[in-house]
């Protein structure tokens, strides 16, 4: 499934998908949601930025106050899946993106992401995210959390961000990792008082 716009954003595979994590997934009571980005690279723990995205949450420890979901057109994909069929093999190409394809991006992501936390709500005080602040997947969060009153904490700060937005693979960069690793410690201090 390698493409760009509806057809691949509402594809009657993911909406099995989604519709299966809402009604019958449960996942781990007293994680914090920590959603991530996608990768061109699948299953996603297999792409660099997951890696050192994994490496810094077991460097410090903090794995296991997570539970990882990945943003993506197929929707909110839970770590647990990334390597069952469709999440494994999709292409959905940021380069080929319209205005109106990355609106109805944020749309359908943005309603996929509050009927998730919804569905999930008995598990969940707060969320946090690592992905980059102006990102269709970061908006389409941050709205979905507004409107269920949920704090939203991005573990990549605006400030750092705003130092390395014009890099490639920004979320990579020792900067953005820097990011992640002092909000991780600040949350490990949080739950621990």
């Amino acid at each position: 499934m390698n493409g760009v716009g509806e057809e691949y954003l509402t594809h009657p595979y993911f909406e099995v998908w989604q519709d299966f994590i809402l009604r019958w997934y449960k996942p781990v009571q007293g994680k914090i949601p920590l959603f991530l980005p996608c990768s061109n690279k699948k299953p996603y723990g297999e792409s660099e930025t997951h890696k050192r995205i994994i490496g810094m949450l077991e460097s410090t420890s903090s794995r296991k106050l997570f539970h990882e979901l990945m943003l993506s057109n197929p929707g909110v994909i839970p770590r647990e899946f990334e390597d069952k069929y469709p999440f494994n093999n999709y292409d959905w190409d940021e380069r080929l993106e319209t205005e109106e394809i990355k609106k109805r991006y944020t749309e359908v992501t943005e309603q996929r992401i509050e009927r998730y936390l919804k569905a999930h709500e008995e598990y969940i005080k707060k969320a946090c995210c690592y992905l980059k602040p102006d990102s269709e997947s970061y908006i389409a969060l941050e709205e979905a959390c507004k409107s269920l009153e949920i704090p939203l904490f991005n573990l990549l700060s605006r400030e750092a961000y705003e130092k390395i937005k014009e890099e490639k693979k920004v979320l990579q960069t020792t900067e953005a990792l820097k990011s992640l690793e002092e909000g991780l410690k600040c949350l490990q201090q949080d739950s621990t008082s």
